[in-house]
């Protein structure tokens, strides 16, 4: 309600200060060239308020234009529906408001006069509802297409835009497959966040045997965050994740995540002993809470195994040795969760010892200032923030993260300073493309310029360490084949593969969103055209097999290519010769033609092969969105082909 009053106010303000000033001036003709045009009093009266009109809207609409280029606020964006509905109600309230002044007192107000106010009381109804109206609108939009008539078509909504699978969340260097499952309201954050400490092992290897860093201090400052993030955020977000995804149940879980992201504001503020000891309270509290409700919902096994270390942590009697729940004695285990999750009350002998142990890693991760020299801590607050929908917080988290970080680090940063920059920049770019999905058409452009600026810093410094192999970035010699077996013998293959994979994704989104830039055109044209070429061409061999197949990849970026091939086209229709462009449309299309053959039959056997319960059948699937996708690009291509 309030951005649409305050758009009201402006607006009504603005019209009123042009009627005081006498704009435009009072005058009852207006010249055309050699013809005089005159207006009546009624006409001119109706004439001139129609200008102060177009002079408030051009105002109005010039400062939100501003906002948007210069300093684009999420208010703004997303109460924009609202803010407009504000400025049109402005000047048309101002208009029937001098009518009724300027009624003589004595009679009665005119039929026009009547049902303008009842308009104007329902016109501020609609605006004054929030997003509802948005919503609303976009809906009816939705149904109504465009309007065709009398010689005239007019189209009421966007040319719809396909979702390309390789804009899909970035996958992480170092990280396995998350959840199947990404729930609309929340996104792959708690995935993320339940991978932390394996994140932590993986920068160990890379620093350790990549880069030749063993320094017992780095060393000892890494043990100590994967102990802390194998005590406080490994074991409910896993248990929270497998409930996640054996059942969709995005609400409850987003509830129980709300205390963490409390916490994780309060750990910058730590400074004694005991709000050490009552934040670790708080933490193992709600470990138990959560356990004893998931635990009486009577979940799966496979939610039975991911909530194993978190039973472990609050009631160790209830695990054997063998990390397997006492089939026998399942009361017993609802008591001690219980007891363990009241509020009030003295704690048991586990929880006092987890209490403890949280407690001293506090202390080590205060007192080795992890806050600010590793990634760990803000990589885990983003992932919790970017769960519950929060995009624009987590975004701040990384960005004040790296800002610090380079400060500190100056134009020289070491090897290990760079490395947390990239994983940084990575789990940055993840949940960035996450965000634009969401927000499809509605992105904003500061935002898309935001992403691609992070992922050209990002590409930038994998292209740096895997330029140091002969093998990895080599090209292909041109021709259409897919990926064979990798032939490499670097020492550390298997780290640079993972690296390979995470730099090709991130130039191919980098790609993607070019692409989709408003200012393609203008600014992006040639370079998208040949930094596609290149990836077309690159050795896709040593990519690992995991999150995608190599095969998978390679007709994703022949996707991209064909779809740059239709932009491009498009876009110099007026300077490209015809031998040009036919070469082109050939090249997309002999590109799609192999992309849709290497696709057909994984996307086949994926839809038809799928069973068990209904979320795992209706996860998505790449090799089905890969096939999808082509099939839309080749509709463009067939449809610039015609033009042609």
């Amino acid at each position: 309600m309030q951005p649409f009053i305050l758009s009201a106010a402006l607006s009504f303000l603005i019209y009123e200060i042009l009627v005081y000033v006498d704009v435009p001036p009072r005058r009852s003709w207006f010249r055309v060239g050699n013809v005089n045009v005159t207006f009546d009093e009624r006409s001119q009266k109706w004439a001139r308020r129609l200008l102060k009109v177009l002079f408030t809207l051009a105002i109005v609409f010039g400062i939100l234009f501003l906002h948007e280029v210069i300093a684009p606020f999420d208010q703004i964006t997303r109460d924009k529906t609202n803010i407009v509905l504000g400025f049109l109600f402005g000047p048309l309230f101002a208009i029937w408001l001098n009518a009724v002044f300027n009624h003589p007192p004595e009679k009665p107000l005119t039929r026009g006069l009547a049902l303008g106010g009842i308009g104007l009381i329902l016109f501020c109804l609609i605006g004054s509802a929030g997003n509802q109206t948005s919503r609303l609108i976009e809906q009816l939009t939705r149904k109504i297409s465009g309007f065709k008539g009398f010689g005239v078509e007019l189209s009421l909504s966007e040319p719809a835009r396909k979702r390309d699978p390789s804009q899909g969340a970035l996958p992480l260097s170092g990280s396995t497959g998350g959840s199947n499952f990404e729930s609309n309201s929340g996104s792959a954050g708690i995935s993320y966040a339940s991978q932390l400490v394996e994140i932590v092992r993986r920068d160990r290897s890379y620093l350790t045997d990549l880069f030749g860093e063993t320094s017992p201090q780095l060393l000892t400052q890494l043990d100590r965050a994967e102990s802390l993030a194998n005590l406080a955020v490994a074991p409910p977000m896993q248990c929270l994740s497998g409930w996640l995804e054996a059942t969709a149940d995005a609400v409850y879980v987003n509830s129980m995540l709300a205390p963490f992201v409390t916490a994780f504001r309060q750990v910058t503020t730590i400074e004694t002993e005991e709000q050490r000891k009552r934040l670790s309270r708080m933490f193992i509290g709600h470990f138990a809470r959560i356990a004893s409700n998931i635990e009486s919902f009577g979940p799966s096994p496979d939610v039975e195994a991911a909530c194993l270390p978190l039973l472990k942590l609050i009631c160790p009697d209830s695990v054997d040795k063998d990390n397997s729940m006492h089939v026998d004695n399942r009361a017993d285990l609802m008591v001690c969760l219980g007891r363990a999750s009241r509020e009030h009350g003295p704690e048991g002998k586990a929880e006092e010892d987890a209490i403890a142990a949280l407690s001293v890693k506090l202390s080590d991760f205060a007192s080795d200032n992890a806050l600010e020299t590793r990634p760990y801590f803000a990589i885990a607050h983003a992932s919790l923030l970017a769960q519950l929908g929060q995009y624009a917080a987590a975004a701040a988290v990384f960005d004040d993260w790296l800002t610090k970080q380079q400060k500190r680090a100056g134009s020289a940063p070491n090897k290990v300073e760079r490395w947390f920059e990239i994983r940084m920049r990575s789990m940055f770019a993840a949940y960035f493309e996450e965000w634009l999905l969401k927000l499809s058409n509605s992105t904003p452009t500061a935002y898309r310029n935001e992403h691609l600026r992070n992922m050209d810093l990002l590409r930038g410094s994998l292209r740096d360490i895997l330029s140091a192999s002969s093998t990895l970035l080599k090209e292909t010699g041109g021709g259409l084949k897919q990926p064979g077996p990798c032939t490499s013998s670097d020492k550390n293959l298997l780290l640079l593969r993972r690296l390979l994979g995470t730099y090709v994704t991130t130039e191919l989104t980098h790609i993607q969103n070019r692409l989709h830039h408003w200012e393609y055109p203008k600014y992006y044209l040639e370079t998208t055209d040949t930094d596609i070429e290149r990836l077309a061409r690159l050795d896709l061999s040593c990519l690992p097999s995991a999150p995608q197949a190599p095969s998978l990849v390679y007709a994703q970026i022949l996707d991209a290519y064909a779809l740059n091939a239709v932009q491009y086209v498009k876009t110099k229709k007026d300077t490209l010769d015809s031998q040009e462009k036919s070469a082109r449309i050939k090249r997309a299309t002999s590109a799609l033609a192999y992309a849709l053959e290497v696709t057909a039959k994984p996307a086949q056997d994926d839809l038809s092969t799928r069973t068990g319960p209904f979320l795992r059948r209706v996860s998505p699937s790449d090799w089905v969105s890969a096939s999808e996708s082509l099939k839309q690009t080749r509709t463009q291509l067939e449809g610039l082909s015609n033009d042609e």
